[in-house]
């Protein structure tokens, strides 16, 4: 059976007698499709709405959701974490680079990851070098001694 309107393409059900692309036709001219489609934008705009007020919202209270990241990640508050960041004089503790909470590649808490407990404040290529060596001193050393052995030793 082909479609009663283009006679071309093979109906699409058969209590319609017209294809997929002429039934779709007919149907966007209809008052129930142009009302739903109504809905659909009304519906969009509300989700666009509703995550620029979450935006809006999360702007005006950094602070608040900060402190509840630092709370609910490391147990900590900010002014803890701040207080901690002054200890180490803005810091890394292990490459002694100036550290700030800002921004990819920024300070990071370095902690541990069996127990919990807060560690020290590290600069990005320190946490992630310590993260690759899956904090483990064993693998540290050995990274250490690979690196005196060959230090001076390349080939050109």
């Amino acid at each position: 059976m082909v479609c009663s309107k283009c006679n071309e393409r093979p109906i699409h059900n058969k209590k319609r007698s017209l294809c997929a692309r002429c039934y779709m036709a007919e149907y966007r001219k209809t008052p129930k499709y142009r009302e739903k489609q109504g809905e659909y934008a009304s519906r969009e705009a509300t989700k666009a709405g509703n995550r620029r007020r979450s935006l809006e919202h999360y702007h005006r209270n950094k602070d608040k959701w900060s402190d509840r990241y630092y709370q609910q990640n490391y147990g900590i508050s900010k002014a803890e974490r701040d207080a901690l960041h002054e200890a180490q004089s803005g810091l890394c503790a292990l490459c002694r680079a100036e550290t700030v909470f800002r921004g990819p590649g920024g300070a990071h808490l370095d902690h541990c990851h069996a127990t919990g407990k807060i560690r020290a404040i590290l600069c990005g290529s320190c946490n992630h070098m310590l993260g690759l060596a899956k904090d483990s001193p064993d693998l540290l050393r050995a990274a250490a001694a690979y690196i005196e052995k060959h230090r001076g030793n390349f080939t050109e």
